[in-house]
């Protein structure tokens, strides 16, 4: 690098490391539903009973919660931060395992074309773009999910294959890619096939440039990620009582593609009753809303541990349910969501396009081109793998880097790359003012709210509703964060969609359907207030209960309820 080209790299160093250490800070009392599920989830590993983990949640970011909790304190009020630290750790290690990959770019560069700058201006102003994009914008750092960690691992593992492509690693490296790709997989479940599409694409590309020794290499990279993710796949299987290596793929299509009605949310139809475990394949009918008759009342009550069961391994609700093949739909889907990839990477590809059109375009000029493949067709491949279903921001964002730096690498010095360079850089740039307001709103929904769910929580407690009270809720549970920190667990749920049939009836049938809740288990009432107008005679209002939940009832006083 040039003494030139040094202060603009520490200026974006600087800007990277500050604007995701304040992102989080800002966003730092956030709570999400995945975050309840991770945490119910290191609850598991902290008491050692492995037996009662999830096969729907990948074991490695509930294992770094339990750990950091295990240090720092089980605590209910200190665990959001404790999560919290955990986020930025694995922020941190993002950050080292991106200029890990620029040292690589750096490097092949210096063996493919001595001649090129080891790095251009614009690729760095692309990259580290990219990266606060990526981590504060589309991961989020404040979500207590994998996401962040997904990053770090893909971000080396790009590193990895860039060194590997021309032959600059010892068997050390080769070693950690292996690593790597187990630990992705046991972070989160759909590194696995991209994890086959990084060995399969170094493969190809090594045996092509008849690297030395490439059969050794590829073999032991491939025995040490089978090694590190078997465990798991079986340990899968014999959860979901088949050959599978995660239950989310399958669960996603149900819900997202077969219309196969989901957890009790609002964010799906609702299904007339729970699917049964009687080991059968069967259909799921899906509750019809115009139907005559009282609200839906939903049991949860399982085998399983956590606050939301219904949620804390969706996979065994569903375990049975069938799923057919409708291309019909998967086609849709792949269009919806290449609209979704349009508007996701729309500024760079706006960017580039405007570059490639302001100079000469020819079939001469793309031949030139010298894409860093081998991480290029990786990130294609996860991005289409999530095509197929869903695609969420962070879900393809730990791989928008790589895809576009490897379209321009550094190396690559004909006109339409540089153009492109250009392009991009100033469409990730863009990018970055809508970041910084989406950290203001998140900001502006979340601050406090973590004081005020405390304060919920209490008052709870002065109502006799504390730690292993079963609670019944009516409205979105998935929304009711204050649950996880009280030590409460749903058993009995009406969901907001119902919610309206329940306060429409008279107080005597709505008597009836109460103490159905309560003959199924629950010890105490909640729901989210009605629409005004409706009567709730008999209901106690509550304190606030934070973001993103909604006013609150009790159910008569509640007082003395039996805690377990």
């Amino acid at each position: 690098m040039t003494n030139r080209g040094r202060p603009l790299v520490t200026a974006m160093r600087v800007f990277v490391l500050a604007f995701g250490t304040a992102a989080l800070w800002l966003g730092r009392d956030g709570m999400n539903p995945d975050g309840v599920a991770y945490l119910d989830v290191s609850d598991v590993y902290l008491t050692g009973d492995w037996t009662s983990g999830s096969g729907y949640w990948s074991p490695f970011y509930p294992m770094l919660l339990a750990v950091a909790r295990f240090i720092g304190g089980t605590q209910p009020a200190r665990e959001l931060a404790i999560s919290q630290v955990v986020n930025f750790v694995a922020f941190l290690a993002a950050f080292a395992a991106l200029e890990f990959f620029i040292r690589s770019m750096r490097l092949a560069t210096t063996e493919r074309h001595p001649g090129a700058p080891p790095n251009d201006s614009a690729w760095l102003v692309l990259v580290y773009a990219m990266f606060a994009v990526v981590t504060v914008g589309w991961i989020r750092l404040w979500l207590l999910t994998p996401d962040m960690l997904v990053a770090a691992i893909v971000l080396a593992v790009s590193g990895v294959s860039i060194r590997m492509a021309v032959d600059r690693t010892g068997w050390t490296s080769i070693a950690m890619l292996g690593v790597l790709l187990g630990l992705g997989y046991l972070t989160k479940a759909a590194l696995l096939p991209v994890g086959i599409a990084v060995i399969v694409t170094l493969a190809v590309m090594l045996r092509r440039r008849r690297s030395p020794g490439w059969p050794a290499k590829i073999a032991v990279a491939t025995g040490l990620f089978l090694i590190i993710a078997a465990p798991q796949a079986i340990y899968v299987s014999r959860m979901s009582n088949r050959p599978t290596f995660s239950e989310v793929g399958r669960l996603s299509y149900l819900w997202f593609i077969a219309g196969v009605p989901g957890p009790i949310s609002s964010a799906f139809p609702l299904p007339v009753s729970l699917p049964p475990s009687d080991g059968e394949p069967h259909t799921l009918a899906t509750l019809d809303p115009s139907r005559d008759g009282g609200p839906a009342v939903y049991d949860i009550v399982a085998p399983l541990p956590g606050t939301l069961p219904v949620w804390y391994d969706a996979g065994y609700w569903y375990r049975d349910v069938a799923a057919p093949l409708y291309p019909l739909q998967i086609a849709r889907a792949l269009v919806r969501n290449a609209r979704v990839y349009l508007e996701v990477f729309g500024f760079l590809l706006v960017g580039g396009l405007a570059s490639m059109v302001a100079g000469r375009l020819s079939r001469r000029e793309g031949s030139a081109m010298q894409p860093a493949w081998v991480i290029v067709i990786p990130a294609l491949a996860a991005c289409a793998m999530y095509a197929l279903i869903l695609v969420q921001t962070r879900y393809v964002a730990p791989f928008a880097l790589p895809l576009f730096a490897g379209l321009v690498p550094p190396w690559a010095i004909d006109n339409l790359s540089r153009r492109l360079r250009r392009g991009f850089a100033v469409g990730a740039v863009a990018v970055v003012p809508l970041v910084l307001h989406q950290v203001k709103v998140d900001t502006a929904v979340w601050r406090g709210s973590a004081s005020v769910r405390e304060s919920f929580v209490a008052a709870l407690a002065a109502r006799g509703i504390g730690p292993g009270t079963r609670i019944a809720f009516i409205g979105d549970a998935y929304d009711a964060h204050w649950a996880r920190l009280g030590g409460l667990r749903f058993v009995t749920l009406l969901p907001r969609a119902e919610a309206p049939r329940l306060w429409h009836l008279d107080e005597a049938e709505r008597a009836k359907v109460l103490d159905g809740m309560t003959r199924s288990g629950a010890q105490a009432i909640i729901a989210e207030s009605p629409v005004p107008g409706m009567s709730f005679a008999g209901w106690q209002r509550l304190p606030p209960a934070g973001a993103p939940s909604p006013e609150l009832l009790l159910y008569g006083a509640a007082t003395g309820v039996a805690q377990r």
